[in-house]
């Protein structure tokens, strides 16, 4: 049955795909259904779309996008979403044209949400189509920065009241998502340009797009960025990851869905901040932890003090005295990916946001305890300073 859901779905994305540039043409596509917007509160359904944080939709570092009339590629890393009101969210994010990196912040404003029929799709989930305008203001002070507006269109269902983004035909060809079909204007030269990104595919890419199952940059742009990507396909990402989503369910439990790819190794990160599967294996591999109900919790929070959010995974708690380690994958905005570093070195790690430092303390021995200072150089957590102090009665 799942698969008769993606064959519809699949048809449905076919049709709203690209030629999908209008608002006309999105109510159009589903004329005679009720507008479930969030603003209309006589709908049971909207109230319920309303209430609902739909902020993990949208969280994603895995765009392809261009910019101009000659494809430039455009990455786009939307790393913070949260809730203004039922239908404006905030967005906070960076974005990349060759290796001018500019940082953005705007809003999102839902304008319709069509369902579809259960009968029509003969399974569990109850599907929706979203449109919404978004607005992301780039930072004035940094170079060639601007405005990014125009429409977006989104696929989500929704199964045993949670929230999902559309993503259940995912490894079917041709699928896409978060489309997003706008321009850029310059705060220089008040010039604008077209400016599309989206998850698998790009709305609106012309002969950029020479794929059938997937998206394969034609040769004739490699010289506009697309080069790279082609190779990204053909020999794998040597860096470790990117997140593809995270947020809270309604029930108040978070979740991380993750790709992390480190040649051929491929490891898929789901729900309930459980590791499901983890590629590399951990320095104290040769101790068993003590404590197992927390190994494999996920955590996004800032230890290296750069102003982005990076992946912490719990080890467990070793030894006697039930020490924490964790491992510690840190978001390089250069790459867009997530860097391994020696995080899971550093006993009962505290990070210290005002002195940048990551605070270490352990027990030793009966009347012994010991600290360590450690802060992140050149790309890894170094250990700066450390001592022993004796316990006292």
């Amino acid at each position: 049955m799942k698969q008769f859901l993606l064959i519809i779905l699949c048809a449905t994305f076919a049709t709203l795909g690209n030629a999908q540039s209008t608002e006309k043409d999105f109510v159009n596509h589903f004329k005679g259904k009720t507008d479930l917007v969030p603003t209309n509160l006589a709908s049971p359904e909207a109230r319920t779309i309303g209430n609902a944080n739909l902020s993990q939709l949208w969280t994603c570092n895995d765009h392809l996008g261009y910019i101009g009339d000659n494809y430039q590629r455009l990455r786009m890393n939307i790393h913070s979403v949260w809730k203004l009101t039922p239908e404006r969210y905030k967005l906070k994010g960076t974005s990349r044209v060759k290796d001018n990196d500019c940082d953005f912040e705007g809003t999102l404003t839902i304008k319709h949400v069509f369902a579809y029929d259960n009968e029509e799709a003969h399974f569990g989930e109850r599907c929706y189509a979203l449109l919404a305008t978004y607005e992301l203001k780039e930072n004035r002070a940094q170079q060639g920065s601007g405005v990014f507006s125009g429409l977006l269109t989104t696929y989500f269902y929704i199964q045993d009241g949670y929230i999902h983004l559309g993503d259940l035909m995912e490894v079917a060809d041709g699928y896409e998502n978060n489309q997003y079909e706008g321009t850029w204007t310059s705060y220089k030269t008040k010039k604008a340009k077209k400016a599309n990104w989206g998850i698998c595919r790009i709305p609106d890419s012309g002969d950029l797009d020479q794929g059938v199952g997937e998206f394969i940059p034609s040769e004739k742009y490699h010289a506009y960025g697309w080069a790279s990507y082609r190779q990204e396909l053909e020999e794998g990402y040597k860096t470790v990851s990117y997140i593809e989503g995270e947020g809270t369910l309604d029930n108040g439990m978070k979740w991380r869905k993750m790709v992390w790819k480190d040649g051929k190794a491929e490891v898929i990160l789901l729900e309930n901040d459980q590791l499901t599967r983890i590629f590399r294996p951990v320095i104290h591999d040769e101790m068993v932890p003590n404590d197992n109900a927390t190994v494999g919790e996920v955590t996004l929070e800032d230890i290296n003090f750069d102003g982005y959010k990076d992946i912490v995974i719990s080890l467990g708690a070793f030894g006697t005295s039930y020490n924490e380690y964790y491992d510690g994958y840190v978001f390089n905005p250069k790459t867009r990916k997530y860097d391994v570093t020696s995080y899971q070195m550093i006993c009962n790690p505290k990070p210290d946001a005002k002195a940048k430092t990551v605070n270490a303390c352990y027990h030793i021995s009966n009347d012994k305890e010991g600290y360590e200072v450690w802060q992140f150089k050149d790309g890894d957590f170094v250990k700066v300073s450390e001592r022993v102090e004796e316990l006292r009665d």
